[in-house]
C-alpha cells in the first residue's frame, strides 16, 4: 500500500535548513547533485525495512502555478496529488512511502487545471500526454517515467540472451469486412517453424502493439529455450484508439470479427491446433475483459485465458466519458461465469497491488477487488485459476514483468499436451 504519509525527506528537510540558515547557493548545488545523480530521491524509513520513502522532483519555472504528479505511487487524482513548492524556491517535491518491491510509471502535469473526477473536461485531460521527469534516463517510450525499487523482482525473461534462437516475427495489415477498419496484426512463429510440423499451440494476445513493446517475442524465446513451453505460435492483434474501448468491452461484434473473419483467416495461412486446450487467449486492462468474454461464447476454441489487470467492474453503458448508467451494477461479466454452465476452461489472472483507484462515474470499484472477485468467483465454480498479484500499477511496466510466470503457469508443455 502507497501513502502519503506525511514524511518528510532528509534531504529535502537538510536543504530547508540551509535556506532558512541563508546559504544563496543551496539550492543550486542542490540540483547539481541531483542532476548527477537521478530522480526521484529513494531513502531509507526508519524501523521500517519494507517501505523506502520516494521523492518526487520538479525543477520549476518562476510563474509555475502548481505541479501534480501522477500514476503508479499516486494514482490517478489531480487536486490530491499536488506537489509542494520548498519555501520561495524553483523545487517542488512530493513524497510517498512505498514498498520496496515495486516497479512502476509515474509522469508529471505543471500548471494542471486541477479537474475533479467527472468534471467537463477530465476524461479529455487524463488521457492526454503528461510529461515525464526529465531527470529520469529510465523511461517507457519517452513518455512515462519508471519507478525502479531497489528490491524490484529482476527481468530475467525480457532481454535477449546470448546463443538463444529467436523465433519470426511477421507484420501483416488486416482488412475487417464486418468492423469496417483494418489494423496491423503480428503473427510470431517459433525458432524451428516450419508448417510440415504442425499443428502449433498457439496464443492470441489483444492490443498486440503493446505487447511487441513489452518484448514478449523475447519472452516467448527465452521460455521456449528452456522448455517452459511447447513450440508456440502467437497471434499479436493490434488496437485502433478510436475505436478500442468499444470493441474490447465484451463485444459480440468484435467476437465476429475474431471467430468469422480472423481466425479462419489465420487458419488458412497457418497451421495451428483446433484443440482448444491448445489456444489461449490474452490481454491487459479491457483486453483481459475480452479474452474473458470471448473465451465465455467459444469455450471449443479457446481453452485458456489470460488476463492481466482485467477490468472485471466494467458494466454495459459505461463508456469513454465515465458515465455509469443509473441502476448498473459493477461486475457484469462476472455474473456471467456465475450463471453459466461449467466451461472447459483454465485462467491465468492478475493484478497489481496499486490498483486500487475507484473508477470515476458512480463505479465504486477498482481493478484489484475486481479481479479478486473474479477469482473467487471462478474458483467456486471450480475453474483452475493461477493468480498473482504484482508490485505495480495499471501500466506496461507491470505486466511485462508478470508476463513471463503468465506464460509459464498457462502454456506449460503439460498444460498444452
Amino acid at each position: 500500500m502507497v501513502t502519503h504519509s506525511g514524511l518528510v525527506s532528509l534531504r529535502i528537510t537538510a536543504l530547508r535548513r540551509k535556506l532558512e540558515a541563508g546559504d544563496p547557493k543551496a539550492v543550486t548545488k542542490f540540483w547539481q547533485e541531483i542532476t548527477g545523480r537521478g530522480t526521484p530521491l529513494i531513502e531509507p524509513i526508519e524501523g521500517d525495512p519494507t517501505h523506502s520513502l520516494v521523492t518526487f522532483l520538479w525543477h520549476g519555472d518562476p510563474d509555475l502555478s502548481n505541479v501534480v504528479v501522477l500514476d503508479g505511487v499516486a494514482g490517478e487524482d489531480f487536486c490530491t496529488n499536488q506537489m509542494i513548492r520548498l519555501l520561495d524556491t524553483d523545487v517542488w517535491y512530493r513524497s510517498y512511502r512505498v514498498r520496496n518491491d515495486v516497479r512502476t510509471v509515474y509522469c508529471f502535469s505543471p500548471d494542471d487545471p486541477l479537474l475533479a473526477a467527472g468534471d467537463a473536461g477530465w476524461v479529455e485531460h487524463y488521457t492526454a500526454a503528461f510529461q515525464p521527469d526529465p531527470l529520469n534516463p529510465n523511461s517507457i517510450f519517452g513518455e512515462q517515467s519508471i519507478l525502479e525499487m531497489p528490491a524490484a523482482p529482476r527481468e530475467i525473461w525480457y532481454h535477449p540472451r546470448k546463443g538463444v534462437p529467436a523465433g519470426q516475427m511477421v507484420k501483416v495489415r488486416f482488412h475487417s469486412e464486418y468492423l469496417h477498419n483494418e489494423r496491423d496484426i503480428w503473427i510470431y512463429t517459433p525458432p524451428g517453424y516450419h508448417p510440415d510440423l504442425g499443428p502449433y499451440p498457439w496464443l492470441v494476445l489483444l492490443d498486440g502493439g503493446a505487447y511487441l513493446s513489452m518484448h514478449a517475442s523475447t519472452m516467448l524465446d527465452n521460455l521456449l529455450a528452456e522448455n517452459r513451453l511447447p513450440p508456440t505460435m502467437a497471434v499479436l492483434i493490434g488496437s485502433i484508439r478510436s475505436t478500442r474501448t468499444s470493441e474490447l468491452t465484451c463485444n459480440p461484434h468484435f467476437n465476429v470479427f475474431l471467430f468469422e473473419e480472423l481466425l479462419p483467416w489465420i487458419r488458412d495461412q497457418y497451421p495451428i491446433s483446433l484443440e482448444s486446450r491448445q489456444a489461449a487467449i490474452g490481454g491487459f486492462s479491457y483486453g483481459g475483459l475480452a479474452s474473458a468474454f470471448a473465451a465465455l461464447h467459444r469455450p471449443d476454441i479457446f481453452g485458456s485465458v489470460l488476463a492481466q489487470s482485467g477490468c472485471f467492474w466494467w458494466m454495459p453503458g459505461y463508456d469513454d466519458q465515465l458515465t455509469c448508467p443509473e441502476g448498473s451494477e459493477y461486475g457484469w461479466l462476472i455474473r456471467q461465469f456465475v450463471r453459466a454452465g461449467k466451461l472447459p476452461l483454465r485462467f491465468h489472472l492478475d493484478a497489481g497491488i496499486l490498483e486500487t483507484d475507484i473508477k470515476p462515474g458512480g463505479v465504486h470499484a477498482n481493478i484489484l477487488t475486481a479481479n479478486r472477485h473474479m477469482r473467487d468467483v471462478l474458483e467456486a465454480r471450480g475453474y483452475p485459476v493461477h493468480y498473482a498479484e504484482f508490485s505495480g500499477g495499471h501500466d506496461l511496466v507491470g505486466w511485462r514483468g508478470v508476463l513471463p510466470e503468465a506464460l509459464s503457469a498457462l502454456c506449460s508443455r503439460k498444460d498444452m499436451a
